[in-house]
């Protein structure tokens, strides 16, 4: 149980604020749909993409995937993740990755 609160402080308080300021950076330069990222429609293919929502359900893939894997294995999914995302941004989709990074990360810190 330490070593979980001591990744989700890591996590909380040195990698989101970092990762928010590259986010913000990226924003002012790479962001297609406009500038004005608060309210961007980018944002909604990152949270809550309609291709993962399985037909005839009110569900995400994701919400599969949390109930199979369980709490801990789910967390180790969503680490795993922020590693892809992180390591391949300035490779291959930036704001969007590194964006993505950060909805795994929310999702760590939420359980």
């Amino acid at each position: 149980m330490e070593q979980e609160q001591y990744l989700k402080d890591i996590i909380g308080n040195i990698i989101i604020p970092m990762l928010d300021e590259i986010i913000e950076d990226k924003e002012e330069t790479e962001c297609e749909c406009c500038n004005e990222c608060e309210d961007c429609s980018c944002k909604d293919d990152i949270k809550q993409p309609k291709h993962y929502k399985l037909d005839g359900l009110n569900i995400e893939s994701i919400d599969v995937i949390k109930a199979v894997l369980g709490k801990d294995g789910f967390k180790s999914f969503c680490i795993g993740n922020c590693l892809k995302y992180l390591i391949r941004a300035e490779k291959k989709n930036g704001l969007e990755d590194y964006r993505k990074c950060r909805v795994y990360l929310d999702w760590i810190l939420e359980d």
